[in-house]
């Protein structure tokens, strides 16, 4: 008794995990929504003279399409959407209509995302289903997840910005003002209010009547770009020279002032920030 009870269970619990039939809307039991998953048979309940509709993921497109008895059945994809229908065919000189149970058959569907099973059932009394709806929670929740660690990770990469931008500025205090200028004839506005080194980078302050110039280092009679970045402070534009020289050369078209570090090498920084002040570019 307990091995026929086993069994009648292990039936039950196999056919229930086999095929699954759509959950029917509140409103109109032929409207229908189904949770996808790639281990289920979907039950589809149709009949002659009616269409129904799959509405699968949006922007899914149908790849294949191919059932069991491909002459009783009209299938037509349109985007992500396929729709079904029993149809008659001619045979040995006679139109053959469709038939319950004969017309029942299984359907695979094939897109750029997934696969799709189903069961297709004719029916005649039984109202058939108009339209499935899928959903798909667990990816929308991978998704969501995926959005979460890269919304963490943005927020994580901008405190360690923050971080390593409050160690740079407590570096930036300066350490060398003995910095003066040569202006050549009407280029005044080229050059900055004040200049200052911290031992690392040089700094040039610049206000709103100045007009922000290229920067290249004098070095053995030649003339290479320095890399530069800007910064705000107060009313200022600072321009930020990644090194400490003896001399640099500001350029604005034929406008030309020279930078001239009187205590260059005499009060280095005791540690390097993590851009090397090395780098230039050499114009040839």
């Amino acid at each position: 008794m307990k091995k026929i009870a086993l069994l009648v269970f292990l039936m039950f619990v196999t056919d229930s995990f086999a095929v699954v039939i759509p959950q029917s809307s509140s409103l109109d039991k032929r409207i229908t929504f189904q949770v996808y998953s790639a281990r289920d048979v979907v039950k589809i309940y149709a009949k002659d003279g009616y269409v129904s509709v799959l509405d699968l993921d949006n922007g899914e497109r149908i790849i294949d399409m191919f059932t069991g008895f491909i002459d009783g059945w009209d299938l037509t994809d349109r985007g992500s959407f396929v729709f079904i229908k029993p149809k008659a065919f001619l045979g040995g000189g006679l139109i053959v209509t469709p038939k319950y149970p004969e017309w029942n058959t299984n359907l695979i569907i094939t897109t750029t995302k997934r696969v799709y099973v189903f069961d297709l059932v004719l029916v005649e009394k039984q109202q058939p289903i108009y339209k499935v709806t899928f959903s798909y929670p667990d990816e929308i929740m991978l998704k969501n997840q995926k959005a979460q660690a890269a919304e963490e990770g943005k927020k994580k990469q901008q405190a360690e910005e923050e971080y390593v931008a409050g160690k740079l500025d407590k570096l930036n205090s300066p350490r060398n003002w003995n910095l003066f200028m040569k202006v050549n004839k009407n280029s005044q506005n080229i050059a900055p209010v004040f200049a200052y080194d911290d031992g690392i980078f040089t700094y040039l302050g610049f206000d709103n009547t100045k007009s922000i110039p290229s920067v290249y280092l004098w070095e053995d009679g030649k003339e290479s770009i320095l890399n530069t970045h800007m910064k705000e402070q107060d009313e200022y534009q600072i321009l930020v020279i990644h090194k400490v020289a003896p001399k640099i050369i500001l350029r604005a078209g034929d406008k030309v002032v020279g930078i001239l570090n009187g205590s260059y090498g005499l009060n280095p920084a005791p540690q390097r920030t993590t851009i090397s002040s090395e780098v230039i570019r050499e114009v040839k």
